[in-house]
């Protein structure tokens, strides 16, 4: 079935109620829901992209490429979680979400907040300083993952394009360093920690202490590119001012700059191997010194763009991990069903307060649930009055004399006991 556009834009609104910045198990999770819901890699990117953990477009469309769309995992998924965070289903009243992703107000925001200070907790962490930045002076209320916290006092970085505009925010936390993007305002920017100079070199981290330290070593520009996934992008904004782009990786991310070193036909520097993975230039900047950083620069003119398969390598141990993750959730939740398959596969349990299915003894849900996961097949009945109203094919199958109960359930030795074999 082909999802129509109120189909797609109902998935969206439920991906962007939904953290991005979940462990990786949840995130392939979310990622296959997506896909099965008929969404796209930019859709998916987009939300990726404003976890605080984005580990790049690269790892992301990786990731994208090995999900199944008729695998384990379907649509049902996607909607179940949203639910679970009180997201509120377009499809319940069936009016179509004109605005899928409901964009923060950025501008408000950015008016409201104060000119940072060099005492902020994470500036003095960094050894960063406050230009161009902003402080969080209302008690603003966090969402995501810092949904009910306030993030007064945070740091608020601002996210422009290449003419100056006001693309997004990263809001950074007092001490512990926290990072929360602007909600529904992709990442689509940069910012220039020093003044861009024609012919000078100006380095690309992906985050503002990358540039603190950058800038300050070298006395040249650093731009923050906010991930992985802009670094191109920083590399393009760069030259357009006439400067020399050179990419500083992350310890784990060297296949992310390779690649983008090659497609932008410019320099790129790795960190020393025995640093940890994560460790950014920041971290050796603090724990080694500013001779350690002006070292790994140096190399920068020595070392070539050249993939020797690594990134092929890397790939398919994600491959093979994404698949390993789908098995494991394989039919956890039910697909589209209409009001026959339900009359074959599905039966009650439990004097009807449950819903069991013949086909994957394993699963059982309370009515209630089964509602929520199979809300999206529904048909047109038209009522006594002659009006034609959406109806869950759920609640059809629930009305039908010919509904199976459960006669018989027993559990076998290779399963647990949890998991009854069901017998119609």
């Amino acid at each position: 079935m082909t999802a129509t556009a109120i189909d797609i834009d109902r998935a969206r609104t439920a991906l962007w109620a939904l953290d991005a910045g979940v462990d990786r198990h949840q995130w392939v999770r979310i990622g296959c829901a997506a896909k099965a819901a008929g969404l796209t890699f930019e859709d998916f990117n987009d939300w990726s992209a404003t976890a605080g953990n984005y580990g790049g477009q690269g790892d992301t469309s990786d990731a994208w490429k090995s999900f199944k769309q008729d695998g384990g995992v379907n649509a049902g998924t996607l909607f179940h979680l949203a639910r679970q965070t009180g997201w509120a289903d377009p499809a319940s009243d069936n009016k179509p979400q004109r605005d899928a992703k409901r964009a923060a107000p950025l501008s408000e925001w950015w008016g409201r907040g104060l000119t940072a200070t060099a005492d902020h907790g994470y500036i003095t962490r960094k050894q960063g300083t406050p230009d161009g930045l902003r402080l969080v002076s209302w008690p603003l209320q966090g969402w995501a993952a810092f949904k009910g916290r306030s993030l007064e006092g945070w740091l608020m970085v601002p996210v422009r394009t290449p003419n100056g505009d006001l693309a997004s925010i990263q809001f950074i936390g007092t001490n512990g360093g926290e990072k929360l993007n602007a909600f529904g305002c992709p990442m689509a920017g940069t910012f220039t920690v020093g003044t861009l100079e024609h012919g000078a070199p100006a380095y690309i981290g992906e985050g503002i202490g990358h540039a603190w330290s950058l800038n300050e070593v070298t006395g040249h520009a650093a731009v923050v590119s906010f991930g992985a996934a802009n670094i191109e992008k920083a590399a393009a904004t760069i030259k357009a001012a006439g400067a020399v782009p050179v990419i500083v990786a992350d310890r784990g991310k060297e296949g992310d700059a390779r690649a983008a070193a090659l497609r932008q036909d410019c320099k790129y520097v790795t960190l020393p191997a025995d640093m940890a993975s994560g460790a950014d230039v920041n971290d050796l900047h603090l724990e080694r010194g500013a001779d350690a950083v002006r070292e790994v620069l140096s190399r920068a003119t020595m070392q070539q763009a050249n993939d020797n398969g690594r990134d092929d390598a890397r790939r398919r141990r994600q491959q093979d991990e994404n698949a390993r993750l789908q098995e494991a959730e394989h039919d956890t939740e039910p697909p589209s069903l209409s009001v026959d398959e339900m009359m074959n596969d599905c039966v009650w349990i439990a004097s009807g307060s449950q819903v069991g299915r013949i086909s994957n003894p394993k699963w059982v849900l309370p009515f209630s649930e089964f509602c929520d996961l199979t809300a999206s097949c529904a048909s047109r009945v038209e009522g006594d009055d002659g009006r034609r109203r959406r109806v869950l094919h759920a609640v059809t199958w629930k009305q039908s004399r010919t509904a199976k109960p459960c006669t018989h359930a027993h559990s076998t030795p290779d399963r647990p006991q949890s998991a009854p074999t069901l017998t119609a």
